[in-house]
């Protein structure tokens, strides 16, 4: 099952390359470039747990409008992509990353565990227990070191996550192992649009 995410603090001329391409395949061509690369310092990986991370930065859903900024631009709220794969991916500009990077900075342990706990268990595929917060926070701190580099080195922050296919029935939608209703979740924003250059 691939729902693995990584967020990635490009460069100027990978951020120039995105926003130049005119097709999905372009797109898709440039962050295969970026993935290839594999700059350690200069990505985050989050595993399963993003989706839970968006979900305790904005009301709990997996609504990529969901939330207030600039929290919510962490993991879904940034501007789409459209490639010729399945996915998601999201593109956080300069200008917001410093404004990402000092909300997250803000936020401690404490304030995390209690959005975490109050999440509704039927809505996440992790246990809400500390080992699943232990998990979690792990993953968090990991993105939230991340923006604060990109942050300091002004770079843009590009987020992809390869998600498994959704079993579609009538009316509904099962993805990440659950049912749930359209159109509020990830599955059903398949509609992702390319960032106008």
């Amino acid at each position: 099952m691939g729902n693995l995410g990584v967020h990635f603090a490009i460069r100027d001329r990978q951020f120039a390359a995105l926003l130049g391409a005119r097709r999905p395949a372009r797109i898709g061509e440039v962050i295969a470039g970026i993935e290839q690369r594999w700059e350690a310092h200069w990505l985050a990986e989050s595993d399963k747990a993003w989706e839970v991370i968006h979900r305790c930065l904005t009301d709990g859903s997996l609504d990529s409008e969901a939330g207030s900024y600039p929290l919510n631009k962490c993991i879904l709220g940034g501007c789409r992509l459209q490639t010729a794969g399945d996915g998601v991916v999201r593109l956080v500009m300069p200008a917001e990353v410093g404004d990402v990077a000092a909300a997250l900075a803000t936020l401690d342990e404490g304030w995390l565990s209690r959005r975490f706990f109050a999440l509704d268990p039927r809505s996440v595929a992790l246990p809400l227990d500390p080992d699943g917060f232990a998990y979690v926070w792990h993953w968090f701190c990991n993105v939230r070191r991340l923006f604060e580099r990109a942050a300091r080195a002004e770079r843009a922050v590009l987020f992809t996550a390869v998600l498994a296919a959704p079993q579609v029935k009538p009316g509904r939608i099962v993805a990440l192992g659950r049912t749930v209703e359209p159109p509020r979740t990830l599955a059903a924003q398949g509609d992702i649009r390319r960032l106008a250059p």
